[in-house]
């Protein structure tokens, strides 16, 4: 019987080190708080020089199973709290944590802590290799967030502070002084997909219940009213401000293409006339080579520099 269970377990760990793409590494580390947006963490050096010589670094980005290690279980933790410890994953954000120790921003701390952390919290750092996540579907615990102008473009500006999804957790989405909670209710090809470098298509599905004496605020439209921005408004005009002119709505840049809000005008009189905002002000103050000559011109000038030398030149 003993011969047979070891092949077994011989078997299992093979078909482990296959799917993780021939690579082994587990570390008990101790948590440690810090304040950082998504999901990466800080490993200390010896894990870099660890997982350098097994090659991880050449097999894409790296993926860590996170779980929790209950040393002594308290005495009015539940049964399933026990066999369930909890459990997310996460990226890595750079190997500079104390020997020992593995940091935690506070995405990955509050999926595995929800309720008050031990005094020692002992952590299992685990390589995996997961899947392209391909479809997502959330919830979010407060009314309010589909009625945000381009709500989608704001969950994908957070997204990109994420290496990794996995289902059940609660991802936090900022939106200028506001914060919704979103739980992943599913995820597809797998529970735990990477969101590094792939397209993934997201359902947002309404709250199934929320609190009526919440404090959270909610955007929607008023029948009148004051905005967030503290303009007032009536009736429909208060959409159009929403998704026209106040300045914490999304914007894409025109010079380095992310979202961001809009904003005040530019303070340079210049970029105003130009109906740049502030961020696009400072933005396109940065220089990019000329792709005719090679001259090293402010991206806000590029137009005007081709017009002005390029066209003048050929005629």
């Amino acid at each position: 019987m003993l011969p047979k269970l070891n092949s077994r377990l011989i078997s299992k760990w093979k078909k482990i080190y296959l799917l993780e793409g021939g690579l082994c590494f587990i570390r008990v580390l101790e948590a440690e708080p810090f304040q950082g947006n998504g999901d990466k963490i800080k490993l200390p050096p010896s894990c870099f020089t660890e997982l350098s010589e097994q090659g991880a670094f050449d097999k894409g980005p790296l993926h860590f199973r996170l779980s929790v290690i209950h040393q002594e279980a308290p005495s009015d933790m539940k049964a399933a709290e026990r066999q369930n410890p909890g459990t997310t994953h996460a990226g890595v954000l750079e190997f500079t944590s104390e020997e020992g120790s593995v940091g935690l921003p506070p995405h990955v701390w509050s999926n595995l802590f929800p309720a008050d952390p031990p005094k020692t919290s002992l952590i299992e750092v685990r390589y995996v290799w997961l899947p392209k996540g391909t479809y997502a579907k959330l919830q979010p615990d407060e009314f309010g967030f589909s009625d945000i102008p381009n709500h989608k473009a704001v969950l994908e500006t957070s997204l990109r502070q994420h290496a990794t999804l996995s289902q059940d957790d609660m991802l936090t989405v900022n939106h200028g002084a506001l914060a919704y909670h979103l739980r992943v209710l599913e995820l597809k090809p797998s529970s735990s997909v990477s969101v590094l470098e792939t397209d993934i298509e997201v359902d947002i599905v309404g709250p199934d219940s929320a609190s009526e004496t919440t404090n959270q605020h909610v955007l929607k439209p008023l029948i009148f009213g004051m905005s967030e921005s503290g303009i007032i408004e009536e009736g429909n005009y208060m959409l159009q401000h929403q998704s026209s002119e106040c300045p914490l709505r999304l914007v894409t840049c025109r010079f380095c293409g992310d979202m961001v809000q809009a904003g005040t005008s530019a303070v340079d009189v210049r970029d105003r006339l130009r109906g740049l905002s502030e961020h696009e002000s400072v933005c396109g103050s940065r220089t990019a080579p000329c792709d005719s000559c090679g001259r090293s011109v402010m991206l806000k000038e590029m137009d005007i520099h081709r017009i002005a030398v390029h066209q003048k030149t050929e005629s």
